[in-house]
């Protein structure tokens, strides 16, 4: 019960999604892009003006999108939470095409739906352990000796 719990507040630890101005907007170059052979997961390293360099997280599927606009100078919005690295939001290039849009309505939908989902959840565990403690409640009145036994 108490790994339910803690899962349901790590969930509340994500940020509530904000809208396209108030993402991270960074300026630059895609980089190398690497993925894990396991996972939908991979990571990109993304070269910015100032010649530093940023590690973003990146989807698999996406992976022919990122190959269009590699070694082309892009604007990336970052979408972050407070555990969770950044996750591309937008990628735009500089004349203005947009390769992956954002989208806040479906992102706050997600977010509630999600937070609806865990309600759910943290009152099953709650119902649950009402119901074991129902079900375990004793009598404090002692029952009479069986005269036969004695």
């Amino acid at each position: 019960m108490w790994v339910l719990v803690l899962a349901y507040f790590v969930i509340f630890i994500q940020d509530v999604p904000k809208p396209l101005s108030e993402l991270k907007t960074f300026y630059g170059k895609i980089g190398k892009m690497s993925f894990d052979s396991k996972s939908s997961l991979g990571t990109m390293i993304f070269i910015l003006d100032n010649n530093s360099y940023k590690k973003i997280s990146i989807y698999k599927d996406k992976k022919d999108i990122y190959n269009k606009v590699i070694n082309k100078k892009v604007k990336i919005y970052t979408r972050s939470d407070k555990l969770l690295p950044d996750f591309i939001a937008q990628l735009e290039d500089m004349d203005g095409n947009i390769y992956i849009k954002y989208n806040f309505d479906t992102q706050i939908e997600k977010h509630n739906s999600l937070l609806k989902f865990n309600n759910f959840i943290l009152f099953m565990i709650f119902f649950t352990i009402f119901l074991i403690f129902i079900v375990n409640r004793k009598d404090n009145k002692q029952s009479p000796p069986n005269p036969q036994k004695i």
